[in-house]
Parts: structure tokens; C-alpha cells; sequence
């Protein structure tokens, strides 16, 4: 009995479709519009929420060391990082490190410039540790730290970008 009245259904609505054709196109293009809108509205909210993931990636921390502190102090520091919860990563960046990044990313395609630096490291005293958090919601908690170790001359961070993040 319940299979007929659904057959019945069936078949009484699509006869209402073919009688009622601008109803029904209305119908179409209302669902249309609907389905539209919701694809937006998603496809923008993911995209919102990726772009705050990787902003929140790339809130980085950097900490540079006194001039002249030695190579076993520096790796103190370190393990003294590390021992923080906060830390997702952390990398050693050497002053050569250093010195040939800044020369690909401000020389480049003009080689002739870097003559006068030949043999040269301006960026010597440039030994630092990359840092990046897993929450950026603790930057001031982690950035206050690290500034009170013994060694540390400089602790730099994007506080603008840190700060705009919910």
C-alpha cells in the first residue's frame, strides 16, 4: 500500500512539472542560486581558514647571540629552546647561512655589486635560531623568554602579524 501512494507521487509530480513549466524553472533556478551561494560561501571560508594556518606557520622567531659567545654556549641556548613546549621547530642558521641567503635574495642579477664583500662576511656576528610555535597565541609568553637568557643580544618577531592572528 505504501509503495503505490509513493509511485502515485512519483508520477503526479512529474505530470505538475510538465503543467506548471514556469513554476517548475523557478523551482531550478531558485535551488540553482541556493547551491551557488552555499559553494561560495564555503569555498571562501576554506580558503580563510587555510590562509590563517599558513600565516600562523610562518609567524617566525629569530634569535640572535652576543657578540663573541662561544660555540658551546650557543648550543646551551639551544637545548634551553628546546625545552620549551611551545616550540613546533627550530633551526640553527650560521652566519655563512645567513650571509648567502641575504646575497640571493637582495643581489641577484646583480653580481657586480658584492665585489667590495669578497672574503667579507658583513653578517659575522649573525649565528641565530629560527623558531616557529605551534600556537601563536603564546609568542609574548615564548618571546619574554627568550629574552631573558643569558646570550641572547636580539629576539625578532613579526608582532604585527603575531598580533592580528586570533
Amino acid at each position: 500500500m505504501i509503495f503505490r501512494r509513493f509511485l502515485y507521487g512519483i508520477k503526479e509530480g512529474t505530470r505538475n512539472i510538465f503543467r506548471n513549466k514556469m513554476f517548475s524553472l523557478a523551482s531550478l533556478g531558485t535551488i540553482i542560486a541556493c547551491v551557488f551561494l552555499l559553494g561560495t560561501f564555503l569555498s571562501v571560508a576554506l580558503n580563510v581558514r587555510s590562509t590563517m594556518q599558513q600565516m600562523e606557520q610562518s609567524v617566525g622567531i629569530s634569535v640572535f647571540f652576543e657578540p663573541g659567545i662561544s660555540t658551546e654556549r650557543k648550543d646551551q641556548i639551544g637545548e634551553e629552546i628546546k625545552k620549551k613546549e611551545d616550540i613546533a621547530t627550530m633551526r640553527y642558521v650560521s652566519a655563512e647561512e645567513a650571509w648567502e641567503s641575504y646575497k640571493k635574495d637582495v643581489f641577484q642579477g646583480n653580481e657586480e655589486l658584492l665585489e667590495g664583500f669578497e672574503g667579507n662576511n658583513p653578517l659575522k656576528e649573525s649565528d641565530s635560531y629560527e623558531i616557529t610555535l605551534k600556537e601563536v597565541k603564546s609568542y609574548k609568553q615564548v618571546v619574554s623568554h627568550l629574552e631573558t637568557i643569558d646570550g641572547v643580544r636580539k629576539v625578532r618577531y613579526s608582532e604585527g602579524a603575531a598580533e592580528g592572528m586570533p
